[in-house]
Order: C-alpha cells, then sequence, then structure tokens
C-alpha cells in the first residue's frame, strides 16, 4: 500500500481510485511472488538494490531537512495527550523494527550464518533507528501537522519543500523502490517460515515441498500471497491511508503476540533450567525478560479495541489447521501401527534389516 500511494505522485488516480489502488498493490505482490519463487539469489539480488536505495531519501531528507525546519510545526506536540499518543503511536513505529528475528529464517542458505547474521542484525537495527529519528524530526518540522496527517507520501512532500520543482517526484521514486524492497523481504519470510514450522511438524507438511536446486517453498509463496491478496481486497474501501495504517497495525499485533510468549519463556527457561545460562546474568536477563513481556502488552493495547478484535478472529481461524493437521498425522501414524505383518516382513541382509522382497537394498 505504501508503493502504491507513492505511486500516486505520478498517476493521481491511484489516490482517488481506491479499487485500482487495490488492484496495482495486488499485481505487485504477486510480481515479487514470482521473483521469489525463483530463488533467494534472485530475491537477494532485488533485496540489495532496494536496501542500498531505501536509504537514499531517508539520508537525504534527515539530514538537509534539518536545515528547513519550522519550530511552529511541533506544536501543539500531543494534541490528544502525550500518553495516549505514545500509546497509540508504539505499534506503528514498532512496525519499522518488527521481523528483525526473521533474520534467522534463512540461515541455511547464509554463507557463515553464526557471524554473518548477528553483525548483520545489530548493524542494521542501529543504523535503521538514527536514519528513522532523523527523518522523523525533520519531517514533522517542515510540513505542518494537519497537512502531513493527510499526506500520501511525506518523503516526497519533504523533498518538495525542501528543494522545490520535481525533487518531490525523484523522492516519490526513490521511496517507491524502498517500499518494494520491504515487500520482497516479507514475501520472502512468508515461504520460509511456513517451510521451517512444517519441517518441524508444526504446520501441514505441504509447506515443507520445495521445489528446484535452490530449494524455493512455492507453495508456501503462493498460499501466503492468496491470503494477502484477499485481505488487501477486502480493505481496498478504506482508501489508502486508513488500509496501509490497518494492514500494519494488524501485523504488528499478530507479531507482538508470539513477541511475549517469547519473552514469558525466556524467564520461565531462567528459573527452571538455571543450570544452562551464566548466573551473574541472571537478574539483568529476568529484567530484561519481564520488560520486554510488559512491552508487548502494552504495545498490543495501543492497537486499539477494533484491531485487538480481528487480530483475535485472525489467530482463532489458524486452530482448525492445526487441529486438522495434528489428525492428519496421528492417522497416518494409527495406519501405519496396523500395517498387516506380512507387509513389514523383513529380511536382513548383510547384518542390516532390508524390506522384503529386496536383496542389498535393491529390488530382487
Amino acid at each position: 500500500m505504501a508503493f502504491v500511494a507513492y505511486a500516486a505522485v505520478f498517476w493521481s488516480d491511484l489516490a482517488s481510485n481506491k479499487l485500482l489502488g487495490a488492484l496495482v498493490a495486488v499485481a505487485l505482490i504477486w510480481l515479487l511472488t514470482l521473483v521469489n519463487a525463483l530463488g533467494t539469489r534472485e530475491s537477494g539480488g532485488v533485496q540489495l538494490v532496494t536496501t542500498v536505495l531505501k536509504f537514499v531519501p531517508l539520508a537525504v531528507i534527515g539530514l538537509i531537512g534539518l536545515f528547513f525546519v519550522n519550530g511552529d510545526n511541533y506544536t501543539p506536540f500531543a494534541p490528544e495527550g502525550t500518553w495516549t499518543a505514545i500509546s497509540a503511536a508504539a505499534p506503528l513505529t514498532l512496525w519499522a523494527f518488527i521481523g528483525l528475528e526473521s533474520a534467522t529464517v534463512p540461515a541455511e542458505e547464509v554463507r557463515d550464518p553464526e557471524r554473518t547474521i548477528p553483525r548483520a542484525t545489530m548493524l542494521g537495527t542501529v543504523i535503521t533507528t538514527v536514519l528513522y529519528i532523523v527523518a522523523t524530526v525533520a519531517i514533522m518540522g517542515i510540513i505542518p501537522a494537519t497537512q502531513l496527517a493527510g499526506s500520501t507520501g511525506p518523503f516526497a512532500d519533504a523533498a518538495g519543500e525542501i528543494f522545490g520543482g520535481g525533487w518531490d517526484k525523484v523522492i516519490a521514486a526513490v521511496a517507491m523502490i524502498s517500499t518494494l524492497g520491504a515487500l520482497n523481504g516479507w514475501i520472502l519470510l512468508r515461504g520460509r517460515v511456513p517451510l521451517a514450522a512444517a519441517e518441524d511438524g508444526l504446520f501441514p507438511s505441504a509447506f515443507a515441498k520445495v521445489h528446484g536446486e535452490r530449494r524455493t517453498p512455492v507453495f508456501g509463496l503462493v498460499v501466503s500471497s492468496v491470503l494477502v491478496t484477499a485481505l488487501v481486497l477486502m480493505n481496498y474501501t478504506k482508501g489508502l491511508l486508513d488500509a496501509f495504517e490497518f494492514v500494519i497495525l494488524l501485523a504488528t499485533l499478530t507479531t507482538l503476540v508470539p513477541y511475549a510468549y517469547s519473552a514469558a519463556a525466556q524467564a520461565y527457561l531462567y528459573v527452571t533450567e538455571h543450570e544452562r545460562f551464566s548466573p551473574g546474568h541472571f537478574w539483568r536477563d529476568i529484567a530484561i525478560a519481564a520488560l520486554a513481556f510488559a512491552y508487548s502488552v502494552w504495545a498490543i493495547m495501543g492497537s486499539g479495541a477494533d484491531i485487538i478484535a480481528k487480530g483475535f478472529v485472525l489467530r482463532l481461524a489458524g486452530i482448525p489447521i492445526y487441529v486438522g493437521m495434528r489428525w492428519w498425522q496421528q492417522r497416518d501414524a494409527t495406519r501405519t501401527a496396523a500395517e498387516p505383518a506380512d507387509d513389514r516382513a523383513t529380511a536382513i541382509t548383510n547384518g542390516r534389516f532390508t524390506p522384503a522382497g529386496k536383496e542389498g537394498g535393491v529390488p530382487a
């Protein structure tokens, strides 16, 4: 949706025609699904280019924009109350950082993952945090709050205020590339996360199927893109801004729940299996886990009652899938155990058990 919002700078009908905007978003989803279906090398190439370009508008607007700040635009700073504003902004802000733990998902396809993934995660988080803060401060100081609230392309608007002329279109184009990279990364994860869960027996086995030498989870990519397409089409009437806010709040909510579980699980393991951890860091790590759990709950509350209700229903929708999967697995196990003895008769060949009717592991 962010891609479409910036594309509206060039094609104004995307901002006024809600259905057209939704269809463009769906087309982009399936284009990048195809790229990811080709393999992680192609997807990684797209991600590298878009990541580099992603920092251009952030750095340009953030650094140069500080010289064009109007202090009056910061007031009133929080017209609805500081605490209310912070609580409402927490899940929206977290959207920019969720998924950093997903860097471990493609570990099997990363060279020297024990060294590469931690360094890339920490370095990327620090750089992103600094750039986001600087860019946000600059944009809020350049564009009046009333205008900023209704903007579909704040970076493009800020570029227009700073440089004038057609620079808003230049920044909008770069921002489109940036959002393209973000979507590409999420589509990559949408295939790999179900794959990992299926390999652990926690998801239907169909998601564990891979294709080609690059082991691409095509089935998972297609299913997830179908679901995202349905989500976009179900909410296109909201308009670009409202639809974008709805999607990121719902995505953040569904991520915060496992975050809370993970924080609680960390504290539980420290208490029940303390011998596996450093005694000198016990209270520090317990405090970190407690703060992480409290923050997750607070951010969930900040999502709003409507998002929490829809997120709860969305999570409930996964229960029938899990129950059906466990039933299927149990049925297969029962059938295997109930096979006639003749069908499972074995002959010993070269000191190893070999299915009856075979010699040396090959058909007799």
